[in-house]
């Protein structure tokens, strides 16, 4: 790459933005100064459309509160997270799946990449062969022109607890070679992950399986439910507080 004068590398601006274990102290309160407060800073920075790739994605209600306005200024927001069912921490999930209808209701988008779904399409299960397929990227696309990744999930353990590290890189070409890698620059080409949507009656959900190639099935049922399996969780839950997911 150096004979070739790194031709392949894309030069841009970046940020980079670190905690340290002083600042993760309870007992100071609040985010400024805070890699999660750096994040929320640059979401502001939208005008037209955020993408949120987070595997646990837990918004709590400060996080409703930021994109309920963002929602209120017309600006396009789609979350991408893992279904319970490609998940390594369930218990996060369970904790995701209870934002689900509040975030439809004002508008979020809502995409959950599925390990059934994945071994649908053929180029997919290629990628991922006899492994479990899920999502593990933490990024942010901010308009299309900036790109925020890093270690930090967008979950309440990452605002409160972790020592986390992100980037942030103001770079169109790198936001659409990312949208391409994930076959998202357009709903037509997304595959391997449920759309969650809103039933007409506005409290309850359907999944639409997003085949490729602008097909889908829509499911009334939540096709990776277990009745058992979510009691079990159920009743963890109730010894986990959600500061710590």
């Amino acid at each position: 790459m150096l004979a070739d004068g790194l031709a392949d590398l894309i030069g841009a601006e970046a940020t980079v933005f670190a905690d340290t274990p002083a600042e993760r102290d309870p007992t100071l309160g609040g985010l400024a100064g805070t890699t999660y407060g750096f994040a929320l800073q640059s979401f502001r920075e939208s005008r037209q459309e955020l993408m949120l790739f987070s595997p646990y994605f837990i918004p709590g209600e400060s996080g409703l509160a930021g994109l309920r306005e963002a929602r209120k200024f017309g600006i396009a927001v789609r979350v991408i997270t893992n279904s319970l069912g490609a998940t390594d921490e369930p218990q996060a999930s369970l904790a995701y799946e209870r934002y689900r209808v509040p975030l439809l209701q004002m508008g979020v988008e809502l995409y959950e990449v599925s390990s059934i779904q994945v071994r649908r399409d053929e180029a997919t299960s290629r990628v991922f062969g006899a492994s479990r397929a899920q999502l593990h990227a933490k990024l942010a696309l901010i308009d299309r022109r900036a790109v925020l990744l890093g270690s930090m999930n967008l979950d309440q353990r990452s605002a409160t607890t972790n020592t986390e590290m992100v980037l942030l890189i103001r770079s169109p070409e790198l936001a659409r070679e990312i949208l391409s890698w994930f076959n998202s620059k357009e709903r037509a080409e997304v595959r391997g992950s449920y759309q969650v949507r809103l039933k007409p009656d506005g409290r309850s959900l359907q999944w639409v399986a997003l085949l490729g190639e602008g097909r889908s099935e829509t499911l009334d049922e939540d096709p990776e439910f277990d009745l058992w399996e979510r009691l079990r969780l159920w009743l963890i839950s109730l010894f986990v507080p959600e500061s710590l997911l």
